[in-house]
């Protein structure tokens, strides 16, 4: 096994034992990355409040609402899965049968 150097230990941080993979190992992310990971959050999220701003003033809204900013977050969840929302329409296709 090799020893890092102090600097390079420095720039990993393991997470908490919450955050083990299946096999119970623990995940460590590098600075570099947490920086990385954090600005791509952070772009998801201003675009989503973006959306959720252009919701409300489509609907004449001085401001947004909760309702507003779930529906932008609902139309982003679609976006990143796409075919859970064609699911999602096939559960309710499906209750409505039954009934």
């Amino acid at each position: 096994m090799t020893r890092r150097s102090p600097s390079s230990q420095e720039n990993w941080r393991s997470m908490s034992s919450r955050h083990k993979n299946k096999h119970g190992r623990r995940y460590a992310l590098s600075t570099r990355a947490q920086a990385v990971l954090s600005t791509v959050l952070e772009d998801i999220l201003e675009k989503m409040l973006d959306d959720a701003k252009k919701i409300a003033e489509d609907a004449g809204k001085g401001r947004m609402s909760l309702e507003d900013i779930e529906k932008a977050l609902k139309r982003l969840c679609q976006w990143f899965h796409p075919q859970g929302s064609i699911a999602a329409k096939d559960n309710k296709l499906h209750k409505q049968s039954n009934k």
